[in-house]
C-alpha cells in the first residue's frame, strides 16, 4: 500500500492578505525555545513516516527513546501507517494513524473530497480539502481538531455556500445577498450583504445581528407570515390583597391610560395564574356529567379560584366541555389547595343535552382573554409556602400573553423573612433583569423619604435585616399602609411604566 505525503507540519488556510495581516510585530518574529522543539518533533515524526516498519518490535528498536517510529498498515484497513513513539526498549505509544491515500469521500452537494491526517503537534488530526468548495485547486476547508471537533478554515475570501447556512439563515436573506467571512475584529464572523449594502450578519459568539437603517429592507416573509402585535394600551396587573389593597388612581393618572388591577386578597400564585387564564382549571362534577340544565356540584377543583369572593365576584364565566356557565363559590370559598367537595357549583347559561364530563375535566375561564393583549405586571408569591411554584407559575402567566412583543414586569415579594427573599433570588435568576421590578429594594431605599418620613431605630434594624421598613406598613409584616400606596408604590409603578416608554 503506498504511503501518502507527508502530511504538513502546520495549517496554512489560502487567504487574501488584508493590511492588517501584513503588519507584523517584533514579538511575532521571534521563535521561541517550545516553538523550536514543537519543530523539530514534527519533522522527526514526518521523517518516521518516509521509514515505516513492518510490525511495531522492528520499528521500535530502530529508534531510541522518545522518537517516533511508523508501522505500515495491513491492506484493506483503510490505514496506511500507524505512528508511535518509543517510550523504552519494550514500551511506545501510539501518537496518531494516517489514512490511506485513497480515503475519499465524494458528496453530491460539493463533489470529492479529501480527508488528510496531520501530525498532532500541529494541533489537529487532520484537513478536509475539496476542489470545488472555495474555486480551483485543493483548498483547505475544515480542521479535525484533537478534541473530535470540527473547525471551519476560513478567510477573508472564503464563500459561505446557501446549502451550508441552513433554511432559517437563508430565509433572513433577500434575493442577491452574498456573505463571506471577514476578521472577528471586524464585529461580524458572517456578514451578509447586498448591493454593497450590510445588512448585517453572525457575530463570533454566533448571534445574529441586523443592520437598520433608513435604506435597509426586510425580505418578504421574515415575520413568518403573521402580524406583529403590540399590547393595548391598559396596564393589567395581577396579584394577591397587596395588588387589591391600591386604588390604582395615582398610576392610572400618571401613566394617562387605563389601569386594571387584578388582585385578590389570600390567593396563592396558582390560583391567581388560573384567575388569569394560563393555569388549567381541572374539575369533576357530580357523576361525572353536566346536567342538561341547573347547576352541578363539583367534587373536586385544581385551584380554589374564588378564594376570597368578597374582593372579587362570587362567580365567573367558565366553559367545561365546550358547555358555557358559571362557576360559584359557596361562602366564598375555603383556601384549600386542591378544593374539596362541595365548595364549588357549575351552572350552565342555557339548557340543552347532557354532556359527560370525566374526572379532571378542563374548565376555562371566559373573561381571561380580555386581558391577554395588555401590559402585565405581576405581583404574586406572597401567600405561597415555597418558590418553586411561584415561579412556574410566573412562567405559565408569561407564556399565556398574546402580543408578539411581550411587556411584562414581575415585581419582587416586600413580606418579611428569608423565605420571601429567597423567592427574590429565584426570580431574579430564571427571569432577565429587564423584567424584574425590584420593588422590594426600592421600598427600603426610597419608601420612607417618598411618604415624608424619617427612618427610626426599628426601620434601620428592618433594613439592615433585608425587611421594609416598619412604618411603611399597615399594622402587619406584609401589607403596605394607605399611605405608602399612595405616596410611593402607585407612583413608583408608574415611573417604571414610563421609564420603559411604554405610554407610547
Amino acid at each position: 500500500m503506498p504511503i501518502p505525503a507527508i502530511p504538513p507540519t502546520g495549517i496554512v488556510v489560502a487567504t487574501k492578505a488584508t493590511a492588517a495581516d501584513r503588519t507584523q510585530t517584533g514579538l511575532d518574529r521571534v521563535q521561541t525555545g517550545a516553538d523550536v522543539i514543537l519543530a523539530n518533533a514534527a519533522r522527526d515524526a514526518a521523517l518516521a513516516y518516509t521509514n515505516a516498519k513492518a510490525d511495531i518490535a522492528t520499528g521500535r528498536a530502530s529508534v531510541a527513546d522518545g522518537q517516533y517510529f511508523a508501522v505500515i498498515g495491513t491492506v484493506g484497513s483503510g490505514i496506511a501507517a500507524t505512528l508511535y513513539r518509543r517510550d523504552s526498549s519494550t514500551t511506545q505509544t501510539l501518537v496518531n494513524r494516517l489514512p490511506a491515500s485513497d480515503a475519499i469521500v465524494t458528496d453530491g452537494s460539493f463533489g470529492a473530497f479529501t480527508i488528510q491526517a496531520l501530525h498532532p503537534d500541529t494541533g489537529y488530526l487532520g484537513v478536509i480539502t475539496a476542489p470545488a468548495f472555495t474555486g480551483s485547486g485543493k483548498e483547505k476547508i475544515l480542521m479535525i481538531k484533537r478534541d473530535g471537533t470540527i473547525q471551519l478554515a476560513a478567510s477573508a475570501d472564503s464563500i459561505v455556500p446557501a446549502d451550508a447556512l441552513g433554511p432559517d439563515a437563508v430565509r433572513l436573506l433577500p434575493a442577491g445577498a452574498s456573505s463571506r467571512f471577514v476578521h472577528r475584529d471586524s464585529g461580524y464572523l458572517i456578514p451578509f450583504e447586498a448591493g454593497g449594502v450590510l445588512l448585517g450578519g453572525f457575530t463570533a459568539e454566533g448571534k445574529f445581528r441586523a443592520v437598520l437603517d433608513e435604506q435597509s429592507v426586510f425580505p418578504a416573509g421574515i415575520g413568518g407570515g403573521s402580524a406583529i402585535t403590540m399590547p393595548t394600551k391598559s396596564l393589567s396587573m395581577w396579584g394577591d390583597s397587596i395588588t387589591a389593597n391600591m386604588t390604582g388612581s395615582a398610576i392610572a393618572a400618571l401613566i394617562g391610560q387605563t389601569f386594571n388591577n387584578m388582585g385578590r386578597g389570600g390567593q396563592r400564585s396558582g390560583e391567581i395564574a388560573a384567575r388569569q387564564g394560563s393555569k388549567p382549571l381541572l374539575v369533576t362534577p357530580t357523576g361525572n356529567t353536566i346536567p342538561a340544565s341547573g347547576s352541578v356540584v363539583l367534587t373536586a377543583i385544581s385551584d380554589d379560584v374564588l378564594f376570597n369572593a368578597g374582593t372579587w365576584p362570587s362567580n365567573i364565566a367558565v366553559v367545561l366541555q365546550g358547555v358555557e356557565g358559571s362557576l360559584t363559590a359557596v361562602s366564598g370559598g375555603v383556601g384549600g389547595n386542591p378544593v374539596g367537595s362541595g365548595v364549588y357549583t357549575f351552572t350552565r347559561t342555557s339548557p340543552g343535552s347532557a354532556v359527560a364530563c370525566p374526572p379532571n375535566s378542563v374548565m376555562t375561564v371566559s373573561n381571561a382573554a380580555l386581558y391577554r393583549g395588555d401590559t402585565i405586571y405581576l405581583w404574586v408569591g406572597h401567600n405561597n409556602a415555597g418558590q418553586a411554584a411561584v415561579i412556574t407559575d410566573l412562567e405559565r402567566m408569561v407564556r399565556y400573553l398574546t402580543p408578539t412583543i411581550q411587556r411584562v414586569r414581575i415585581l419582587t415579594l416586600i413580606n418579611d423573612g428569608g423565605s420571601a427573599q429567597a423567592t427574590n433570588k429565584a426570580i431574579k435568576a430564571r427571569f432577565p433583569a429587564h423584567m424584574v421590578f425590584d420593588i422590594r429594594q426600592y421600598l427600603m431605599d426610597f419608601g420612607l423619604s417618598d411618604c415624608g418620613m424619617t427612618a427610626d431605630s426599628a426601620d434601620l434594624a428592618a433594613i439592615a435585616a433585608g425587611n421594609i421598613p416598619p412604618q411603611l406598613r399597615g399594622g402587619d409584616s406584609i401589607h403596605p399602609s394607605s399611605t405608602c400606596n399612595t405616596l410611593c408604590i402607585e407612583p413608583a409603578i408608574a415611573r417604571d411604566y414610563l421609564n420603559q416608554g411604554w405610554n407610547r
